[in-house]
């Protein structure tokens, strides 16, 4: 029998070691689908690895085939400004501070919001990070989620935790077995 913790170890320690050798970064997704007449949320959060960098800036952009346009922005001394666009009336940030999530909500989606957006986090020392999402805004309404499926999905969680740990309850009793003169 193959031994769990040779998989394990090798695994938590690889994510480890990536985390660290990319220090520093903003997370976003890559893409988000926005229904028409609906709020979406673009993520845009900034994963740090240097605890003595101080975030000024975040900025938001949205870009078209042609030009970019600065749509927010905040400052840590001057708090935040909203650019004079077409998102001007229905975008805010979804968080206060600490702005380690900037993440923006964008209300009553429209079919021309479509396009990418990029949040650039200003740090000092460490200088400037981007993230970028690709909003896709479709007609209809978002897929609602049913009261039984909700209990579904609950009871996969439940079951499966209930089975992990009885996996690992039974290998910890196999090693101390195995590990008795």
């Amino acid at each position: 029998m193959m031994d769990l913790h040779n998989v394990f170890i090798p695994l938590l320690l690889s994510s480890t070691v990536f985390t660290v050798l990319h220090g520093q970064k903003v997370f976003t997704h890559l893409k988000v689908t926005g229904y028409q007449g609906h709020d979406v949320t673009l993520l845009c959060q900034y994963i740090y690895g240097n605890t003595k960098d101080n975030i000024s800036q975040v900025l938001w952009t949205w870009h078209n085939q042609s030009n970019p346009y600065e749509i927010i922005i905040f400052n840590m001394n001057h708090g935040v400004f909203l650019h004079d666009t077409f998102l001007k009336d229905r975008v805010t940030f979804s968080m206060n501070l600490p702005l380690y999530d900037a993440s923006i909500i964008i209300r009553d989606v429209r079919m021309s919001d479509q396009e990418v957006y990029s949040c650039d986090y200003t740090t000092f020392p460490s200088g400037s990070y981007k993230g970028q999402t690709t909003l896709t805004v479709i007609e209809g309404s978002p897929p609602v989620l049913s009261i039984a499926a909700a209990v579904g999905i609950v009871t996969a969680v439940v079951l499966i935790t209930v089975i992990t740990a009885a996996v690992g309850y039974l290998f910890l009793i196999n090693r101390r077995y195995n590990s008795e003169p």
